[in-house]
């Protein structure tokens, strides 16, 4: 039977050698990580104040302008004006933006593929495991 620290262990080495993966699918899908991170933030948490985002994202505020400025220059985000204060602005996916993260991210192949590599039966055992430790965590930070 593995110990708790065999088992955080692993989940460590794994979470790195997934990030690392992950970074490389990026990198050919032509992205970013942060430009990722950015996309996923906005596609899970929908709209946000850029000052939102630095905190959410932790990066610094000039960080996120560079993004957002490079996002919306291909069309993927969007810039509006903050209905309950006109000196912010709300960032906002595009239907372009939609897609891509959806397509790109959410829905990566090569992702597909490496869970495909499980079984069911495996699958479900590993959902139920990840729900139980995010119930956990929650629980924790309540």
């Amino acid at each position: 039977m593995a110990s708790p620290e065999d088992v955080a262990e692993l989940v460590a080495r794994f979470g790195k050698a997934y990030s690392e993966w992950m970074h490389a699918q990026l990198q050919e899908a032509g992205t970013t990580p942060a430009r990722a991170r950015l996309l996923a933030a906005l596609k899970c948490g929908g709209g946000a104040r850029m000052s939102d985002l630095s905190d959410r994202l932790e990066v610094t505020p000039r960080n996120i302008t560079k993004l957002v400025d490079g996002l919306e220059s291909e069309g993927l985000v969007r810039r509006e004006a903050d209905p309950g204060d006109r000196r912010a602005t709300i960032v906002g996916l595009t239907p372009d933006g939609e897609v891509v993260t959806k397509e790109s991210m959410l829905r990566n192949e090569a992702t597909l593929a490496l869970f495909r590599e499980l079984s069911d039966r495996d699958r479900a055992d590993f959902v139920r495991v990840l729900q139980r430790l995010l119930e956990a965590l929650d629980q924790r930070t309540a």
